[in-house]
């Protein structure tokens, strides 16, 4: 049957009528997929491609709601549109069917769509036609080829029969495939067209059953095809004295010459449909070797729209259909088709893999049952059983030649594990002796969790990346050394008796583990950058800038000559710099690091794809925050999503670099008061850092801190606290009480206390720890000015004006320096000692202020970011304060655009403009 063409289609995009489709009964309406035909009360109703494309999905699924995403993918696979393309198309689906009220049809807001009512399928007989009745005898004249004489029958079933015959003149045999009737006819000009469609894409194949000869003109049909001395997979099997008797690698050989086959099949856009033992059949070649041939193409159908669509490919047979019936053998049938989903390649290859299971354990007739594994003894083998028969299509192989490789070279990859697993033994082993060692010594466990981090480096080198023995040996070598280093001598000096004190600190014992590093390892310039790479990193972790970058840097120089720039230790090393260039509010330097971890990868093709993905969404976010005067400014919402998705989708939900992007997605959605959506991510994000680094890492407890961040912007202060606390506990295990990450924790507890109302407490906890950072030369320009700010709003709240203008001076005075022309930091301290200065009825000094941060605001930044549309607001309420209404007003409005705009509707500062509306 050819396609049924539908008035006001598109050359192209078609949907073909389904020889072997069903007809559908709903309410007063009749679909039949036979002829695309759709009826209300007996009326034709014409619908376009699109809508009948739903249709057939809905009636499918009756009463259960079918997503927008599974409608996308069926519809318009492949192709970004517009969700008004789904609604058009459903509302011209209602139209058709009389549904203008959407009581069959309904929608299911923001998922998908419902069909409701009772939906009866109708599997239609086939239209009855003189079939012919077969009374072949041996030695009789094939009909319609008088040279031709039958020798045996050997096959009869539902479709027809198979008969052996011979040539009078050459002896050549055949195999002649008969078509009982007009039904059985369809898959006879199936493989015909089949047949020329791979002999024109892929020239002959001996891999493929050829083809000879055919008759679909009249009664009876038939098709001749080469015959097989061996028979089928079944048959040969069974002549052999059965599969155990047959070696496991011939076995297995030949699974890999029927996937190449299938392949091939796929390749020019066909599935076979019906890939099992009995479609396999034995050949051999000149010199008695087995070769497969994959035949019976009668149940095939095409894929490629350029085929499907030619006038040729229609007139024989071949039309697509949504929701192909699950035609094919019951023990290779994939799940999805038996479930009544359509056939993919995934379904052929799920066949493939349940036939690789039958002949490793020698048994044509074993189903892939449940607790199946047992039955394989070779580890490999279950692998890829379970890769090409996966239950769910999406976790197969993604092409069949894919397993044709992974069989051939079955012995290799013995080798190549057994030498895998035997490093990675070695790698763990020396990894649980940094452990005991640290154990033993009972002191400083995230420093123990940070080098064993830093030297898990090595571990997946090991793993991984090894291709020589003399390698492996070289590189466990290097590991134990490595090992030994830093648990005999680097923390040998946490010892009491040894340090001649308790209150070793980490900084002292890291210290005097570098101070050792060039006599110890002098001449082994690789085991001495390999330490410079995990110290480095632990000095990195501590936030410790100046050691680190020396450390890393030079190890970054010495890895880089001996095993590449875009080796997997050489990037490590510059993780742990752009890490901590993060967290110290470095975000240029971190973007450069981030940019040339890209370019290292990109120079090398690319040998880490997970490190280059995760850092070309660094640079992303870099690259946007730093056209911004700051990242608190930054209007960075939609990278930070956009990136974070990608990395998710590329690199999987449960990798550390999706957790560790999407902790700096968060921050960068706090930074706009979106903290509340920065909340799930960041609770997924920790439990991901968790499973990788392990709860008392550097690293990890830097990160905790985010989580009660936002929690406190969301209003969640209660909450907020109690993280805080938390982090401070670690922190002081960690840090101790006088690191500046214990203080910048503890600053957060202050302002905590005081946005919960307890004002007193968290007022003076603030001012102790800005007494105590004012005194140390160590703190740095953003850490005083941070201190300084939080300090003087504290005071300014407790009507301590005099108070806060100190404070405040203090940390412009701190700033100054770094935000030469103005910045963030510089804007906001401006702006709370200007309340300082009104408070103190200092107006003009006030007003002053005020006018100075809108004038550098409005240098400053230019794409209408919050911090603008803030200063234009304090200016204009206070114009308004003092009764200047005709230069506030324009202020003020203009601050509420800015603020609307780039803040949430609830956010404190867009209620306070609003609520400045005249």
């Amino acid at each position: 049957m050819g396609d049924t063409t539908l008035a006001g289609k598109k050359s192209g995009d078609t949907v073909a009528a389904s020889e072997d489709g069903a007809c559908w009964r709903f309410g007063d309406i009749t679909f039949d997929e036979r002829t695309l035909e759709l009826k209300l009360r007996g009326d034709l109703r014409p619908l376009s491609p699109k809508p009948l494309e739903l249709l057939m999905l809905l009636l499918r699924r009756p009463g259960e709601v079918v997503t927008k995403e599974e409608l996308f993918a069926a519809v318009w696979p492949r192709r970004i549109v517009s969700e008004a393309s789904l609604t058009n198309a459903i509302s011209r689906l209602r139209l058709a069917i009389g549904d203008e009220q959407q009581q069959i049809i309904k929608s299911t807001h923001g998922h998908g769509y419902r069909l409701m009512g009772t939906v009866v399928r109708e599997t239609p007989l086939p239209t009855p036609v003189a079939a012919p009745v077969f009374s072949f005898l041996a030695g009789e004249a094939v009909p319609l080829r008088p040279d031709w004489r039958f020798d045996s029958k050997i096959g009869a079933g539902g479709q027809g029969e198979v008969w052996l015959a011979t040539h009078l003149s050459t002896r050549e045999k055949r195999v002649f495939k008969f078509a009982r009737d007009e039904t059985s006819l369809i898959g006879l000009k199936r493989e015909v067209t089949l047949f020329r469609l791979l002999r024109e894409n892929l020239g002959t194949r001996r891999d493929l059953v050829q083809l000879l000869d055919w008759n679909l003109d009249k009664a009876p049909w038939f098709i001749a095809v080469e015959w097989c001395p061996g028979g089928s997979l079944t048959d040969w099997a069974a002549s052999s004295g059965g599969l155990e008797k047959i070696e496991l690698a011939q076995r297995i050989e030949l699974v890999a010459q029927t996937a190449d086959a299938l392949a091939a099949t796929h390749a020019i856009g066909a599935l076979h449909k019906d890939v099992k033992p009995g479609n396999v059949l034995i050949a051999f070649d000149d010199e008695g070797r087995l070769h497969v041939r994959l035949a019976d193409f009668g149940s095939a159908r095409l894929l490629q729209r350029s085929h499907r669509t030619t006038p040729e490919v229609t007139r024989m047979g071949f039309t697509q259909t949504i929701g192909d019936s699950a035609t094919g053998t019951p023990l290779y049938l994939a799940p999805e088709l038996i479930a009544g989903e359509p056939p993919s390649p995934q379904s052929d290859i799920y066949a493939l893999g349940v036939m690789l299971y039958q002949l490793v354990v020698g048994n044509l007739r074993r189903p892939l049952a449940p607790g199946w594994e047992s039955n394989v003894p070779d580890e490999l083998l279950r692998e890829d059983i379970a890769l090409a028969a996966a239950g769910d299509p999406a976790q197969r192989l993604d092409d069949a030649a894919q397993l044709a490789v992974r069989l051939r070279s079955l012995p290799q990859r013995h080798v190549d594990r057994a030498r895998e697993l035997r490093l990675k033994a070695e790698a763990e082993s020396t990894r649980e002796a940094l452990q005991r060692s640290l154990a033993r010594r009972g002191l400083l466990r995230a420093l123990a969790v940070t080098l064993i981090l830093g030297l898990g480096a090595t571990s997946v080198l090991l793993w991984q990346a090894l291709k020589a023995k003399n390698e492996a040996r070289d590189e466990a070598a290097r590991a134990n050394a490595v090992t030994q280093f830093l648990s005999e001598d680097l923390l040998t000096g946490a010892n009491p008796v040894v340090a001649g004190r308790r209150d070793v600190t980490v900084r002292e014992l890291l210290d005097g583990a570098v101070r050792q590093l060039d006599a110890r390892f002098d001449g082994q310039p690789r085991t001495r950058a390999s330490l410079q790479r995990v110290i480095g990193s632990a000095y990195a972790a501590m936030g410790e800038r100046a050691p680190a970058e020396a450390l890393l840097q030079a190890s970054i120089a010495s890895l880089s000559s001996l095993d590449g720039d875009a080796s997997l230790p050489v990037q490590t090393a510059r993780t742990a710099l752009r890490d901590m260039y993060l967290n110290l509010g470095e975000f240029g330097l971190s973007t450069l690091t981030s940019s040339k971890i890209v370019a290292a990868e990109a120079a090398a093709g690319r040998p880490n794809p997970a490190i280059a993905t995760e850092n070309e969404a660094y640079v992303a976010l870099g690259m946007c925050a730093g056209a911004a005067i700051s990242e608190f400014v930054a209007r960075c919402e939609n990278v930070a999503r956009d990136q974070y998705a990608r990395v998710r989708q590329v690199l999987g939900a449960e990798s550390l670099g999706t957790a560790r992007i999407g902790v700096v997605a968060a921050v960068v959605l706090m930074r706009p008061g979106r903290s509340a959506e920065a909340i799930p991510i960041l609770r997924d994000s920790l439990e991901g850092m968790r499973h990788w680094m392990g709860a008392d890492n550097a690293w990890l407890i830097q990160a905790e801190g985010v989580l009660p961040e936002a929690l406190a912007g969301a209003g969640r202060y209660a909450e907020a606290l109690e993280g805080f606390l938390r982090v401070d506990e670690l922190g002081l295990r960690v840090y101790g009480p006088n690191h500046r990450l214990t203080r910048v924790n503890r600053r957060w507890i202050a302002t905590t206390r005081v946005q919960m109302g307890e004002r007193e407490r968290g007022t003076a906890d603030l001012i102790a720890l800005y007494d105590v950072m004012r005194a140390d030369a160590g703190t740095g320009a953003r850490d005083m000015a941070t201190v300084s700010l939080a300090a003087g709003d504290a005071l300014n709240a407790q009507r301590r004006p005099a108070e806060a203008a100190a404070a405040f001076e203090v940390g412009l005075s701190a700033v100054g320096p770094v935000e030469a022309g103005g910045g963030y930091w510089t804007l906001r301290l401006r702006e709370g000692l200007a309340d300082s200065r009104q408070a103190l009825g200092q107006d003009a000094a006030a007003l002053a202020l005020h006018r100075q941060n809108l004038a550098d605001a409005r240098r400053l930044m230019t794409n209408g970011e919050w911090l603008l549309g803030w200063c234009a607001h304090r200016l204009g309420a206070f114009l308004a304060a003092h009764g200047q209404m005709a230069e506030a007003e324009p202020l003020r409005a203009e601050a509420r655009k800015i603020l609307e705009a780039s803040l949430e509707a609830d956010d404190p500062r867009v209620l306070e403009a609003r609520a400045s509306r005249p």
